[in-house]
């Protein structure tokens, strides 16, 4: 208890309160109006996790038994195939039960995401929090089978853990984030990067706070040796039954069925479907003229034969193709409403926007809109109008944090970046949610500053912020 109250800092106990049931009650709300078809909760790689959940119960672990063959438990990092076994253990075959789980997740990312906003004084904290407790995106995935809400709360911990190193940049600070990361990744590996820019990060870190050099390279370590042990007992197995130092048998097919044909879309036009099915077929074709049957073959040697021809084929793209896929896909991540992927919305429109033979982005997205239903056409008009209005937010919110903490707006801007980049030409609302608590601060930060006067929009002085060494300069640096 206590160290929970130390974590929520200052923030009013009211507040927090207020901020985790009004996000439960809006997460209940949602679930219930789902709830009279189970597939609403079965969208995207849901199955897979629901099956593979089930699996661990049946076998006690991710691998088939010795009479099987391959790794079909490895294609997932298992912590949220662990959470739904254990809600299965528990509760039956009933996804309304993992999904009431997770709206109390959500709830309490709500909060986490206050505090994140409370670094920059408590009524951006407030603000922040109430602003998530209605997000969109985080609203609608809290109702869906799958990882990210399960991912949002644990990388909340992480941002939190970074937050705090800026602090004071104590080492130890470094080793909690880096832990708290290495959980983010044994969810989603799209984390899996940033134990490497922590580490990068931490002696500049270091340096600006005036604790030293030694004190910011033994943060480095720590960081790296915090992530290495929460991701090294799976690595471990991977390596020990499979022979491979991955974490997933996932690469392969990311590569040559996602990021190859959305590159090739954005040169030609090619459907992501069409494309898809083309590199697969041809690469079926080599690999059985090589003497191998991709449905006989290990699983991570599949995926490792794969990625080597799908990025052999996306060097040969041209540079400037390669370019404009990762500019688009950066662009609908960061601008597309979260609430176009309620299934209500996906039900009452046709099509694909992955698959729209129309070459340019723009016609694509009116031919999105224009397969939609007219009576929910409002609904997506209001999304993006909000959407368009958050953004301009974020962009007001990022340039007062970059000229009042620019420390923390190269933070900020070092993880964007980096989300965008490993996130690629692949679009959806659903690949801006590690982004989320950060994007909804800084709609916060945006916001608390409108009716201010120019002279009173300064953040509180930074009485932690990178760090107490720099803000109480009488004080010795520890090194």
């Amino acid at each position: 208890m206590t160290r929970a109250i130390r974590l929520l800092g200052d923030l009013p106990p009211r507040a927090v309160l207020a901020v985790f049931l009004g996000a439960l009650v809006v997460r209940l709300a949602n679930a219930y109006g789902l709830a009279g078809n189970a597939a609403n909760f079965f969208r995207e790689d849901a199955v897979l996790y629901w099956s593979a959940a089930q699996f661990v119960l049946d076998h006690g672990g991710f691998d088939p038994p010795p009479e099987g063959a391959g790794a079909s438990g490895r294609e997932r990092v298992p912590l949220y195939i662990l959470f739904v076994a254990g809600m299965r253990a528990l509760f039956g075959d009933s996804p309304i039960a993992v999904v009431l789980a997770q709206c109390a997740i959500d709830a309490g990312s709500c909060v986490l995401i206050m505090r994140l906003g409370a670094f920059l004084g408590p009524r951006i904290g407030v603000l922040s929090g109430a602003l998530a407790a209605i997000w969109s995106n985080l609203v609608v995935h809290s109702a869906a089978l799958l990882s990210d809400t399960l991912f949002v709360f644990v990388f909340c911990l992480a941002l939190l853990g970074g937050a705090r190193y800026l602090e004071d940049a104590r080492p130890a600070r470094a080793l909690v984030a880096g832990l708290l990361c290495g959980a983010a990744i044994m969810v989603r590996t799209v984390a899996q990067f940033l134990p490497l820019a922590m580490a990068a990060a931490a002696p500049v870190v270091a340096l600006v706070a005036r604790r030293g050099l030694r004190s910011g390279l033994a943060a480095s370590v720590l960081a790296l040796v915090g992530a290495a042990l929460t991701i090294s007992p799976w690595v471990y197995a991977n390596l020990r039954d499979h022979g491979v130092v991955a974490l997933t048998t996932q690469e392969g097919v990311h590569l040559a069925a996602w990021i190859l044909p959305l590159v090739r879309q954005s040169v030609d036009g090619t459907p992501h479907a069409e494309g898809a099915k083309l590199y697969r077929d041809r690469y079926v074709e080599e690999l059985r003229a090589e003497g191998l049957d991709p449905e006989r073959m290990a699983p991570f040697e599949l995926s490792r034969r794969l990625s080597g021809k799908a990025m052999a084929d996306l060097t040969a793209m041209p540079t400037s193709a390669v370019a404009l896929a990762w500019a688009k896909g950066a662009a609908i991540n960061l601008a597309a409403p979260g609430i176009a992927l309620d299934p209500r919305i996906r039900r009452a429109r046709e099509g694909s926007l992955y698959n729209d033979t129309k070459a340019s982005l723009f016609g694509r997205l009116g031919g999105y809109f224009a397969s939609t239903s007219p009576a929910l056409r409002p609904l997506i008009v209001l999304g993006a109008v909000l959407s368009a209005l958050t953004l301009v937010l974020q962009v007001v919110g990022f340039a007062r944090l970059v000229r009042h903490r620019p420390w923390a707006g190269a933070a900020v801007f070092g993880l964007i970046l980096y989300v965008l980049l490993v996130t690629g030409p692949i679009y959806s609302p659903k690949y801006r949610l590690p982004l989320e608590p950060i994007l909804i601060v800084l709609t916060a930060l945006g916001a608390s500053g409108l009716r201010r006067r120019p002279h009173e929009l300064a953040l509180p002085p930074p009485s932690t912020y990178v760090g107490r060494a720099a803000a109480r300069p009488e004080q010795a640096p520890r090194t």
